[in-house]
């Protein structure tokens, strides 16, 4: 068990972690542990940021896979000399693989920490110095005649971490290092050399910084070291150590300023942050009491070789003393517990069996009525003899928690039944899918039993179709930011195999990761629905054949008024003119039109109250022969001489009715003769095959062409072809005999050879007596 102290070093630890964390993470180089075998532990965030690799992904790979390998042999000798000097330092450069392919240059400082218990590697800083490098190219090639004096001095600053500076006379810029240019102006070195401070910082930064330069080179120091803050390049304002350094001529004369930052702004914070730490620890015996009293939580001590018994201020106050009281003790405690003689048990069983101290019991408060309830746990000190001596435990007050959990178990009851019995299929499940309780009704509605479904993963009961779309839903509903619809229909399989449908909601527990789904199926609405919509579609097929229908009806009655307009207004002016052979003639055409159109409405109304449902359908058994025979009476006589025949045996039976069966019978004929050329013959015979009689009308005519046979029967096509004699019809009558051989339950076709006639064929079931 940790002392408070203890406690308080472990979160002062935790804080500077959290600290250390922050600076690395926030750091414009590259921070890296490497083990003594060149392996990486640690790499922050800039890692990503100079060579592509996010953080962490090279953990555990050696860092020399990734240097040049001209620079190789140099990098592992100085890290093989920093690994064995225990508190080595190196600065090295080299070049190093980008994550793109491409190779840039780094500077890397480190430092060995392998026998710090904390750290156990090597610390490296590195930084890109690519841009540096080849800037000092292509000062190179440029400024041959510079003296290899300054190249040295330059590289010499160039290599040093910390931003360098140097100043002519005339205070303007002559040298710097990459770490001033990048980190502090934020322009190439090239940029600056030759400039002043108005040149290349803000003008009310530049006051400052000249005045200052001015002062150090008038008051003739040549040393000057103090803190200030300057503006670095990431526009944040830096605590730094500015050294400054006069540089004098042979004469002793003034000749320019050598200036060095060292950026100390993490270290202002680090002394911030311990100053806190200090602030905090002058006040965390307050800020402890105060815990304990929050928390209801007292700690305690019994002296076992004296007797005595020591509480805390909040000990004391949950057994109803004043912290100063000096009447707490042993006694007046054992006095506020109704149950001392198991609580004193439970203690000597400790100090004399070594059995955990672990027990709540009641007590009693001082000048106090209520009832508390307190849980105590306690652990045996002993001397180095192993002679107990002391008993240190603590105290909670569980009186609130106790009523809670009560109050939390009738609660949970109820949602319980709340659950069991919900109209709604319910499920609950675990953040992984895993289904951790069904209710009787999601039981019901998928088919599984409760054994079948705990434990498996929701998923299984998803239909294909809508699995990626729910297991998205369940990924992204953790995301607050996430807009998901609080309801939305999915399609499930049942046990049987039926995919079926219904509407999820979902809702999280309180606490924790588990879901509450409720489902309510809606396959039943789901297929009202369409057969709705189905409904619909085919009522607008029907209005949009019923338009269609009437088209073509008012054109086909509209030809034969035509005609008959025409001739009997011939006839009627002409009359007295008209040899009795020609009125003859147009009598017999105005005949056979007004025929022929009184056919079409007689069809038309039978087909009309069929559709109403007016037409009464009133089978009755009949001989095929009879029937047959007495409707070839009205075609006895014909234009086109046609014989016509009816085949079958005497004694067949149909179950028919028997008007539209003569209708069937009539247009059949009339569409045989039509189509057959004089003197020709027509067959009608019945022939019983299986379950039906199958009657035929067959004719020697011209038949017709395959592409027309289906068009027969729409209403909606306008099919009608002359006849041998140039005769007209309108289709309607074979629409007319399909609609009541489908009402006798049969069928109706054609078999056709193109030239060579045509067999309309249509079934009778057989009634079985």
């Amino acid at each position: 068990m940790k002392t408070p102290e203890q406690n308080n070093r472990f979160n002062v630890f935790e804080n500077n972690f959290d600290t250390f964390k922050i600076l690395s993470d926030n750091s414009f180089d590259i921070i890296s542990i490497l083990d003594k075998e060149g392996k990486i532990l640690f790499e922050n965030l800039a890692t990503e940021r100079i060579l592509g690799y996010k953080a962490g992904e090279r953990i555990g790979q050696k860092v020399f896979n990734y240097v040049h390998p001209e620079d190789i042999q140099e990098v592992a000798e100085k890290f093989q000399k920093l690994v064995l000097d225990p508190k080595g330092m190196t600065v090295v450069e080299f070049r190093f693989k980008h994550q793109n392919g491409s190779w840039i240059w780094l500077e890397t400082s480190g430092q060995n920490f392998i026998n710090n218990q904390n750290i156990k590697g090597i610390i490296t800083n590195s930084r890109d110095i690519t841009e540096r490098k080849e800037q000092e190219k292509k000062l190179q090639d440029k400024s041959k005649e510079i003296s290899l004096k300054t190249k040295i001095l330059e590289q010499i600053i160039d290599t040093i971490p910390s931003p360098v500076f140097v100043k002519d006379k005339d205070l303007r810029y002559s040298i710097c290092n990459s770490a001033f240019a990048k980190n502090v102006i934020g322009k190439t070195k090239v940029e600056i050399t030759g400039k002043t401070v108005y040149d290349i910082s803000p003008a009310e930064l530049a006051i400052k910084y000249y005045e200052s330069d001015l002062k150090f080179k008038e008051e003739g120091s040549n040393y000057h070291e103090y803190e200030t803050q300057v503006l670095f390049s990431d526009n944040k304002y830096h605590d730094v150590l500015l050294y400054k350094a006069a540089l004098k001529d042979s004469e002793n004369n003034f000749s320019g300023i050598v200036g060095i930052m060292l950026d100390i702004t993490e270290r202002k914070k680090i002394e911030q942050h311990i100053q806190d730490q200090n602030e905090r620890l002058e006040v965390s015996d307050k800020r402890y009491k105060k815990a304990q009293e929050i928390g209801k939580v007292g700690n305690w001590e019994y002296d076992i070789q004296n007797d005595l018994f020591w509480g805390s201020d909040e000990t004391k106050r949950i057994y109803g003393f004043d912290s100063e009281s000096e009447l707490f003790t042993n006694e007046t405690v054992l006095s506020c517990i109704p149950e001392k003689e198991r609580v004193n048990k439970t203690l000597e069983d400790l100090i004399h069996k070594n059995i955990p101290y672990n027990i709540e019991f009641e007590i009693l408060p001082v000048n106090s009525t209520e009832i508390k309830i307190i849980h105590s746990v306690a652990e045996l000190y002993k001397d180095e003899n192993g002679k107990p001596i002391k008993v240190v435990g603590i105290i909670h007050e569980i009186t609130e928690k106790k009523k809670t959990e009560k109050e939390l178990k009738i609660s949970e009851e109820k949602f319980r039944l709340i659950f069991e019995k919900n109209a709604s299929a319910m499920l609950i499940a675990s953040p992984d899918t895993t289904i951790l309780m069904v209710n009787e009704f999601f039981i019901q509605v998928t088919g599984y039993s409760k054994e079948e479904l705990i434990g498996e993963k929701w998923p299984k009961l998803i239909a294909d179709s809508d699995l990626d779309r729910l297991l998205e839903y369940n990924s992204k509903r953790r995301d607050i930011n996430a807009k998901l619809p609080e309801k939305y229909e999915f399609s499930y399989k049942h046990k049987s195999g039926e995919i079926r449908h219904g509407i999820v909601s979902i809702a999280f527990f309180p606490g924790n990761k588990n879901t509450i789904v409720s489902v309510i199926d809606i396959t039943e609405k789901k297929q009202a629905e369409l057969q709705l919509e189905n409904f619909a579609k085919e009522l607008n097929q029907l209005n949009n054949d019923k338009d269609r229908f009437i088209q073509i009806l008012a054109h086909d009655l509209k030809n034969p008024f035509t005609s008959l307009f025409g001739f009997s207004d011939l006839l009627l002016r002409n009359i007295r003119k008209y040899d009795t052979e020609k009125t003859e003639r147009m009598i017999k055409t105005i005949h056979d039109t007004a025929n022929q159109t009184y056919n079409l409405l007689e069809d038309l109304l039978l087909w009309s109250k069929s559709q109403s449902g007016s037409l009464s359908f009133e089978p009755q058994n009949v001989l095929f022969l009879d029937v047959c025979n007495l409707l070839l009476r009205n075609f006895k006589e014909n234009d086109k001489n046609i014989s016509i025949n009816c085949f079958g045996e005497v004694k067949t039976i149909i179950t028919v009715d028997l008007n539209m069966f003569k209708t069937i019978l009539r247009n059949l004929i009339t569409n045989a003769i039509k189509f057959s050329h004089k003197n020709q013959t027509i067959n009608i015979f019945a022939e019983k095959e299986n379950d039906e009689f199958i009657i035929t009308v067959s004719d020697t005519g011209v038949g017709m062409a395959e592409s027309d046979i289906n068009r027969l029967w729409k209403i909606t096509e306008q099919f009608s072809t002359k006849g041998t004699e140039g005769e007209k019809g309108t289709g309607f009558g074979l629409f007319l005999c399909k609609e009541f051989v489908e009402k006798h339950g049969g069928r109706i076709w054609v078999e056709n050879q193109k030239g060579k006639g045509s067999d309309f064929k249509f079934t009778i079931p057989v009634v079985k007596k």
